[in-house]
């Protein structure tokens, strides 16, 4: 009888320990996607978003050259070799952007009538979410949409990459 009461002490006294101190998991999430060199990466604004005059936004790419980061994400002058291409639709589709891989080598972002309608700061954290997708994030777990930018829905006023972004890119690459 010693020796089973031994055994349930030290599971309650184990099952407490985890109850008061969780492991924190991580919440992001990763896309099947991935850029052949990701170290590099490179954004051009076509005609659409220089005529809606929605270039300025587009300099918010650069967020993700945060300290430490595995990717580094600048403007091109040119089409050439670019892996980020954006582009306006005047559409109403219900989505503020959508990103489509082009290959392994490029990515398109759309941006729609939803986002030239928004705020400024929905702008600009709709870029950064934008090119997390292109990077290889997905939406995030609910769970954590106040550490991360990639949230599903709604928007948390952060137009740069958050904690478990940042996670996400460097698990990645």
């Amino acid at each position: 009888m010693g020796k089973r009461k031994s055994t349930i002490i030290l599971f309650t006294v184990l099952s407490i320990c985890v109850l008061l101190n969780p492991v924190k998991g991580e919440a992001y999430v990763l896309n099947s996607q991935k850029m052949t060199s990701p170290k590099s990466i490179t954004y051009f604004n076509n005609s659409s978003i220089i005529k809606e005059k929605l270039d300025s936004y587009m300099t918010y790419a650069t967020k993700w050259n945060y300290s430490g980061s595995q990717v580094k994400v600048g403007k091109s002058i040119g089409a050439v070799g670019v892996e980020i291409k954006n582009s306006y639709d005047n559409r109403n589709t219900g989505a503020y952007a959508t990103t489509y891989y082009t290959s392994k080598h490029s990515a398109k972002i759309v941006y729609y009538r939803a986002f030239k309608n928004t705020s400024a700061t929905n702008k600009r954290e709709t870029v950064v979410h934008e090119v997390g997708h292109t990077i290889g994030l997905s939406h995030t777990q609910s769970k954590n949409n106040s550490s991360s930018v990639m949230r599903k829905t709604k928007f948390n006023g952060k137009a740069y990459p958050l904690s478990d972004d940042k996670k996400g890119v460097n698990a990645k690459y």
